[in-house]
């Protein structure tokens, strides 16, 4: 951005280099188009080194650093600093939707190396979401700052009836650390045990998984329906598979 500006390894390293009596410390993820560059702190701040928060932490790694040296850090709160996008730090899975991650998020730059997870929105044991990952870390911290959502997966999806789908039930996935299920799933009328609406298949999967989750059955004005009289009625109605043939009065 300047011509003066040089690359340094550590703000020790950039102390030796520096010939003003501040210098600042600036991320290459920092948007700083409308930086005020001539700031320069009261002279009780002088001792300080000075720091700006972005849109998730207290510290965007943008500092305004005193060449004789600092003891304690003045987080300013008044100028908050965009961050830009770097994938490169960012692991996600194929099955996960990637608009519903902020790629700006980054973690405090104070705390230790870890990779941190997010949640999904299937996935209540916080297994097999996305990650933000500090080169070197080696624990797991699990963050909530955003939920991310899982992309749709209609070859897994068998229909027993037809019904209308909406993208919450279309981008349902079990959890991954379930044993292989097929999970079924009943109506807006009758529960997954009376009658088996949509199936979730797992390949490998032998056995059923009863979901409390259901989809809804679309409204179908067929010859079944006769309507004596004009009236608001929901068409989407159905026996109970499991009993004899009635004709059904209301």
């Amino acid at each position: 951005m300047f011509a003066h500006e040089r690359e340094a390894d550590s703000i020790e390293h950039a102390q030796s280099l520096s010939r003003t009596r501040f210098f600042w410390w600036v991320s290459y993820l920092a948007d700083l188009n409308d930086w005020d560059w001539f700031y320069e702190p009261p002279a009780w701040q002088a001792h300080q080194r000075h720091a700006w928060l972005d849109q998730y932490q207290v510290d965007a790694r943008v500092y305004l650093v005193p060449v004789k040296g600092y003891k304690d850090t003045n987080y300013h709160t008044d100028h908050r600093i965009h961050r830009l996008p770097d994938i490169s730090y960012w692991n996600i899975p194929d099955w996960i939707d990637p608009s519903s991650i902020d790629p700006r998020w980054a973690p405090n730059s104070t705390e230790p190396p870890y990779i941190y997870e997010f949640p999904v929105e299937w996935n209540w044991d916080r297994i097999g979401g996305p990650e933000y990952r500090v080169p070197g870390a080696t624990e797991r911290k699990y963050v909530d700052n955003f939920v991310t959502k899982t992309r749709a997966n209609p070859d897994a999806w068998h229909q027993h009836y037809a019904v209308e789908w909406t993208q919450d039930v279309a981008r349902w996935r079990p959890d991954p650390m379930d044993p292989p299920y097929n999970y079924v799933f009943g109506n807006q009328w009758y529960s997954a045990e009376i009658m088996p609406t949509v199936e979730y298949r797992v390949p490998g999967a032998t056995e059923r998984k009863y979901m409390s989750m259901t989809v809804r059955l679309p409204e179908q004005h067929n010859n079944r329906w006769h309507t004596l009289y004009d009236c608001k009625w929901d068409y989407s109605w159905v026996p109970d598979p499991g009993d004899p043939p009635y004709i059904c009065v209301w």
